[in-house]
């Protein structure tokens, strides 16, 4: 919080004329986002109030930015950067804020990743915002394993055995999802950008940290039927565009 206030009092902002911008819960169901909604104002509780926090930006209208001086976009980890730069971008296109103007941006999180980083900048400079990220360089998350090496050797064997064992699955998490190569986990959850031995369970696999999501779950049959189909149906799709 310390970084953040001295961020905002380059532009004289006090802490009462921010806007705190969480992810919202896709499927409106619990999720991480309200582990960091609670833990922000139970360490924060002087700085921050409860209307000040937003956990649904599809319920926020524009009347509610009156008085607003800095929107903060906040998420625990920034892996691939999708999630968070998703949430901001949808925000700042519904309301036409860019940071530029009289409401500055910032984002900031506890552990964000070189790779989730890079993506952010590219955006920015893509859709012209101002943005300040609020974090220490030291929180930055490496690859816990670089691709050449013996130890990813080792271990990608058996990430791949058990990415084997959930085949027909949306996605691949072998050494964490588009292989971000994590040892990362929170009291509350552990992201799935961690090697998925470490919280995807198996018949062979006991994982420390395991994770509370359907990433944990086996397809059954009728998912990987449902998925068959949809998949015929959009090859057909293709093929009829292209006789057109």
């Amino acid at each position: 919080m310390a970084m953040l206030k001295a961020e905002l009092q380059k532009h004289d902002i006090e802490v009462d004329d921010v806007l705190y911008v969480t992810v919202e819960s896709s499927g409106g169901t619990k999720s991480g986002s309200d582990n960091v909604r609670a833990d922000m104002q139970r360490y924060n509780i002087e700085d921050i109030g409860k209307n000040q926090i937003l956990a649904a930006q599809s319920k926020f209208i524009e009347e509610r930015l009156e008085g607003v001086q800095a929107i903060v976009f906040v998420d625990d980890i920034i892996g691939t950067g999708c999630t968070l730069w998703n949430e901001m971008y949808s925000f700042c296109e519904k309301f036409k804020i860019n940071g530029k103007g009289k409401i500055k941006l910032y984002y900031m999180c506890i552990a964000p990743t070189e790779k989730g980083i890079d993506h952010f900048n590219k955006n920015f400079i893509k859709y012209g915002y101002t943005v300040t990220s609020i974090y220490k360089t030291e929180w930055i998350c490496a690859k816990a394993f670089k691709g050449d090496s013996t130890e990813y050797g080792i271990v990608n064997k058996y990430e791949t055995e058990i990415d084997n064992y959930f085949a027909g699955s949306d996605h691949s998490y072998r050494m964490g999802f588009k292989q971000g190569c994590l040892l990362v986990s929170f009291y509350y959850n552990t992201p799935n950008n961690t090697i998925s031995s470490f919280w995807r369970p198996t018949p062979f696999n006991a994982p420390p940290f395991k994770r509370d999501g359907k990433e944990c779950k086996r397809p059954n049959v009728s998912d990987l039927t449902n998925k068959k189909k949809q998949s015929d149906a959009n090859s057909y799709t293709f093929a009829a565009k292209r006789n057109e």
